[in-house]
């Protein structure tokens, strides 16, 4: 069932997102479960939120507020991720290969 999670814990997630590089790993993929969980809960529930007569438009508004803070973390988080991708592959990458040349030694 989906909740305010979003909105809930926004600072927490967003404290994530700025000392993301200092965490330990099982904080990240945790903070990335809980994310993408609470984002296909609310998206399983956002057509009967719309499709209700039943709620003002304060209410729908509210809800599509929640899946904007919620789509921000997870694409952040996802970001996150990928910069840290790519940091560690550039470390790996970046290395003089064995019998490589430099251009001006084979030249």
């Amino acid at each position: 069932r989906w909740s305010w999670w979003s909105i809930e814990h926004f600072d927490t997630f967003f404290s994530i997102l700025l000392k993301f590089g200092t965490l330990d790993n099982s904080v990240k993929e945790e903070a990335w479960r809980i994310a993408v969980l609470g984002v296909e809960q609310h998206t399983e529930t956002l057509a009967r939120i719309f499709s209700s007569e039943r709620l003002d438009s304060q209410e729908k508004l509210a809800h599509l507020n929640a899946l904007q803070m919620e789509v921000y973390i997870l694409v952040e988080l996802y970001q996150c991720f990928e910069d840290e991708g790519k940091s560690s592959h550039q470390i790996v990458t970046t290395k003089k290969g064995k019998g490589r040349k430099n251009k001006e030694e084979s030249g």
